[in-house]
């Protein structure tokens, strides 16, 4: 069975691919997509995925990724059982943030792993590229983590560790599992919009425009070829190569690195003007003043980069590979200060919507998730005002994301402190997993509002939570 994994299904260029590179990238897209959907199939695909990859990293000397399929396959069986039964009360689990002490503990963690593996590779295999290998190990394990709790910014770790898997795998020669790393950046993306999308649904806040993922998409893949390329110069091609191999290789490289940096800047420039939505919120909010952060720090980089561009034009960058060096090594590292700084915005509510907090208490209404042992019923109250017209609607979901159909819904709302009894409240099914109604609150306070549903014969169940109502 491993002699046929390991043999030739067909080459590409003159480069075998093998029975376990080809089954790998089948089951990589598939475990990946089903990742973005939040389906809880995936982590059986994700471990037949693992065990592949594991067998064809071992045997193209890839050790560190070779050993981290064996974690993975743990991780894999941890994941399927905490989305299964982490959430409250044994509850299938839902999608949240990393929280600032997760953050230091995931940094900490990122540090020591790294540096202990890079020194292991290092002294201990034949390894080439021991950094690199322990670099992406590290960011794997914290992104396979942070996916077993459903982590959003989990998909930022899996982003950065893809840009430098892709030109890793090209120098390797594994050249089909180059290309699926980058469709997994693709799926990245999707997967970081549909868990952001999750974790917002139903909100008060305006929903993201459909161009704003096209324009991410445009954005990560001029960022994947420009800091792919980096890394593949830094760490591979400017370390010996001939001066005259230079000279053919940096003009190229010149020039599609030009065309990326224009895709990102491009689709940056539009999706801030959408994320902001006025002018007054590029200084007036927390995320336009982040965004001018990121802008500076990316002007200092494109500095950095036309310089190396007028030493290649005039040809005496393949002279002074040290040069190009250096300005490539600070362009990674400002670059990654940006990265930092993405991850930041990623968190912060864009100035479009400016005013929500993160209690889903907004100056417009209020908007919750709430999950209970057979489903998620995410609503929101418009103004929740008191002493006025409020509309509520609710909308309830399986914990795998699908529409599920009420039968019956019954809403009740309750103000203790003010000596309010439960108040039943009409619903009206406009869909049949969307209910809405009515709801005069005569008072301002803490009520405890209670929805209830059944969706068959025997199965009901009931989600209890607080709304602020000012």
């Amino acid at each position: 069975m491993i002699d046929w994994l390991t043999s030739t299904a067909f080459s590409v260029a003159g480069a075998g691919i093998s029975w376990a590179e080809l089954l790998g990238f089948g089951t990589g897209v598939v475990n990946v997509w089903l990742i973005a959907r939040q389906h809880i199939a995936n982590w059986a695909i994700g471990i037949a995925n693992v065990l592949l990859l594991g067998l064809l990293f071992w045997t193209t000397g890839l050790y560190a990724d070779a050993s981290l399929q064996l974690v993975y396959v743990a991780l894999g069986c941890y994941g399927w059982w905490h989305w299964l039964y982490g959430g409250e009360q044994r509850s299938r689990l839902t999608v949240t943030r990393t929280g600032r002490r997760e953050w230091w503990a995931l940094g900490v963690a990122g540090v020591l792993l790294t540096g202990g593996i890079w020194l292991l590779l290092d002294r201990a295999t034949d390894s080439t590229v021991p950094l690199p290998d322990a670099l992406t190990t590290a960011l794997s394990l914290l992104a396979t983590y942070g996916q077993t709790r459903k982590l959003v910014e989990s998909w930022w770790l899996w982003i950065a560790a893809d840009l430098i898997y892709i030109p890793l795998y090209g120098y390797k020669g594994l050249w089909l599992t180059a290309v699926l790393y980058v469709i997994f950046l693709g799926l990245c993306v999707v997967g970081l919009r549909a868990w952001r999308s999750d974790l917002r649904r139903r909100a008060v806040a305006a929903p993201v425009p459909p161009v704003s993922i096209v324009l991410t998409t445009v954005h990560v893949v001029g960022v994947a070829v420009w800091l792919g390329g980096l890394l593949a110069l830094t760490v591979f091609l400017l370390r010996g190569t001939h001066e005259r191999v230079l000279a053919r290789i940096l003009p190229a490289w010149s020039k599609w690195a030009t065309l990326a940096v224009a895709w990102l800047v491009t689709a940056g420039v539009l999706q801030a003007a959408i994320e902001l939505g006025r002018p007054s919120a590029v200084l007036g909010t927390t995320y336009g003043r982040l965004l001018c952060a990121k802008a500076a720090l990316l002007a200092a980089v494109l500095a950095i980069a036309a310089w190396q561009r007028r030493l290649i034009r005039r040809l005496v960058a393949a002279g002074r590979p040290r040069w190009v060096a250096r300005a490539a090594g600070v362009e990674l590292a400002v670059t990654a200060m940006v990265l930092v700084l993405t991850a930041v915005l990623v968190q912060t509510p864009p100035g479009r919507t400016d005013g929500a907090t993160a209690d889903g208490v907004t100056r417009d209404g209020v908007a919750q998730s709430l999950t209970t042992s057979i489903f998620v019923v995410q609503f929101d109250i418009y103004p929740a005002a008191p002493n006025t017209a409020n509309s509520l609607h609710a909308y309830v979901y399986t914990p795998a994301g699908k529409e599920l159909p009420v039968a019956e819904w019954s809403v009740t709302a309750a103000l203790p402190e003010a000596g309010i009894e439960p108040i039943a409240i009409d619903v009206l099914s406009l869909e049949p997993h969307h209910g809405s109604a009515e709801i005069q609150f005569p008072l301002a306070g803490e009520w405890t509002l209670r929805i209830s549903a059944r969706t068959s014969d025997i199965d009901r169940a009931t989600a209890t939570t607080t709304v602020t109502i000012r």
